[in-house]
């Protein structure tokens, strides 16, 4: 009798662990977190479906070239200046490359003025005969300071992007009036002042 007690244990045991095992597993209910505070309710945990994604920003081309000159003329007019004025020299820039009377190309604009072919083949700006100065000076213009150089590229790719505001309000023209007194400052607009250069802008 004791050995057929044993047996159907046995056998109960051995139908508990098999139906146990044969079970599916059931994964663990998730809880919402809220928060109740004098009777009303809060859920603190955003929902993923209520967030707008802002829109994918569209890269912006550079041009290399552009960029290069753009730069040489931060570079040379403005190395010296606070970064204001580096800024200033660059929104000139740009808005000559928007105005109907200058070239459409940030180059064009910056090796705006005569020309001549040397004895070498090579096309040169004749003297004193441009906008910037130091593209007709006749001295090189090689780039010595690379800290002043790199911060020239630095700021020509954020104006070229788009990335600062007109500071000099649409200027077109520049000039220091202790140091010069052009006759084109009696035509056109006063703009903005930053530091001792005063910027202006063509009425027509």
């Amino acid at each position: 009798m004791e050995y057929i007690m044993k047996a159907l244990l046995s056998v109960a045991a051995l139908v508990f662990i098999v139906t146990t095992m044969s079970e599916p597993t059931q994964a663990p209910e998730a809880h919402e977190l809220v928060i109740v505070i004098n009777g009303q309710v809060f859920n603190p945990e955003p929902k993923v479906e209520n967030i707008e994604l802002p829109p994918p920003v569209e890269p912006v081309a550079v041009d290399p070239m552009e960029l290069n000159c753009m730069a040489l003329n931060i570079y040379h007019e403005a190395r010296g200046e606070s970064e204001v004025g580096r800024l200033a020299v660059a929104n000139v820039t740009m808005n000559r490359v928007n105005h109907r009377r200058y070239p459409d190309t940030i180059c064009g604009v910056v090796q705006q003025g005569i020309h001549y072919v040397n004895w070498k083949g090579n096309r040169m700006p004749k003297r004193h005969k441009c906008q910037f100065s130091w593209y007709c000076d006749g001295k090189a213009d090689t780039v010595y300071e690379d800290r002043a150089w790199a911060n020239s590229l630095d700021l020509a790719l954020e104006v070229m992007m788009g990335m600062h505001t007109d500071i000099t309000k649409g200027a077109t023209h520049y000039y220091n009036p202790h140091k010069a007194d052009p006759s084109w400052a009696q035509q056109y607009a006063m703009t903005a002042q930053h530091g001792n250069h005063v910027f202006m802008s063509m009425v027509y």
